[in-house]
């Protein structure tokens, strides 16, 4: 649960032994002043580690403005010496093997130098999965971390790992384009002031000449990082900010299954930190192929709002169904504007797929209401 400034997040980390591990990097005075340590990859080498479920990180108010200038402007002057380190956060949850060998074998591929970046996988799973990364990966540090349970509360996890300058996300069925990593340092390390990154989101099908209606539905509905980054937030699939970021607004909420996010966003443009995009920083995302996963996806959607209403006084429960039914005629609208050039028989089964999903998220949000347990899948 996020503190009432939305200074940090409660959150369950396993970082204690590989922080005082030999190899893992150091803390100088310097590091500390922009909220990082310089890190190197352990040359492929794969390090894993429990994190130890209950225990939450201790909460710390948000640093001076100050100390988020000064630690962003040492880590700028430090990168026109030298490129910076950067840490890749990739939460997982029920994920088969075949996407994260396909994702690390992309962050292989990068044009970044391997020996400055770090990937951290997070397992939220309840029991560990067994799964290496295949020789010739580069550095990869897996974390079991199950308790607290969502992708926001892994992702906190991961962030106990990155003794960084730079801290980049993604998802597990992504696929980063090759000049991904050095696309967002540029954009980070070339402002003038701190920001948070949003690159680009390509949402594709199987067979891109053929999709599936669902396919279509999903790609049309969902990831629109540009609408996204129009109202101020980018999506965890393509986001990136220095450590110093995180050290000044916090960490993610980790008591949201949905919506974390855009949350974090919020508080990091309240401290003045703006969200800017970086369309050359591009990640590819499969859209959903199946009617369980699309109806899925926005059950998990519909309990944002309600589990930010049971986490502080404000809106009651007629304001979240308010909302919802607003946010109707908004889906509606991106749907309309799409519709060219789409064939009828297309166009009536993308019709058909919107009123069953909206009819899903209506009757989610009852069951929210009711007191039902939030989807997190």
């Amino acid at each position: 649960m996020a503190c009432p400034t939305g200074g940090c997040a409660d959150q369950t980390v396993a970082h204690d032994a590989a922080v005082r591990s030999p190899g893992r990097g150091c803390r100088s005075a310097d590091n500390l002043a922009c909220g990082a340590a310089c890190a190197r990859g352990t040359g492929g080498a794969v390090a894993t580690t429990e994190a130890e479920p209950g225990r939450p990180q201790p909460c710390a108010a948000p640093s001076p403005r100050s100390a988020l200038d000064a630690g962003c402007a040492l880590h700028r002057q430090r990168a026109n010496a030298a490129a910076p380190t950067v840490t890749v956060v990739v939460p997982f949850f029920e994920v088969s093997r075949a996407p994260l060998d396909r994702l690390l074998h992309a962050l292989d591929q990068q044009d970044y130098p391997a020996d400055l970046v770090r990937i951290v996988l997070v397992d939220n799973n309840e029991a560990r999965v067994g799964f290496l990364p295949r020789p010739g990966c580069a550095s990869v540090t897996l974390v079991h971390a199950p308790e607290p349970i969502g992708s926001y509360a892994a992702r906190n996890a991961g962030l106990g790992l990155a003794h960084s300058d730079l801290v980049l996300f993604t998802d597990a069925d992504c696929l980063p384009h090759p000049q991904w990593i050095s696309e967002m340092v540029r954009a980070l390390v070339g402002s003038p002031c701190c920001v948070v990154a949003g690159g680009s989101i390509s949402v594709t099908s199987r067979d891109p000449h053929r999709p599936h209606v669902v396919e279509d539905f999903d790609r049309r509905m969902h990831l629109r990082q540009g609408d996204y980054l129009s109202r101020g937030f980018a999506a965890t699939a393509n986001l990136g900010t220095c450590s110093a970021v995180f050290a000044h607004v916090g960490s993610f909420a980790a008591g949201l299954l949905s919506g974390g996010d855009e949350e974090w966003c919020e508080r990091t443009r309240a401290a003045g930190v703006p969200v800017i995009p970086v369309t050359s920083a591009l990640v590819r995302h499969p859209a959903r192929r199946t009617l369980s996963s699309v109806v899925t996806k926005n059950r998990r959607g519909c309990g944002s709002p309600f589990q930010k209403w049971a986490r502080a006084p404000g809106p009651t429960v007629a304001a979240c169904f308010g909302a919802e039914l607003l946010r109707v005629r908004s889906r509606w609208r991106r749907l309309w504007v799409d519709r060219h050039p789409t064939r009828p028989a297309r166009w009536c089964g993308l019709v058909a797929l919107f009123v069953l999903v909206e009819i899903v998220r209506l009757a989610e949000c009852a069951r929210l209401a009711a007191g039902g347990t939030p989807e997190r899948r």
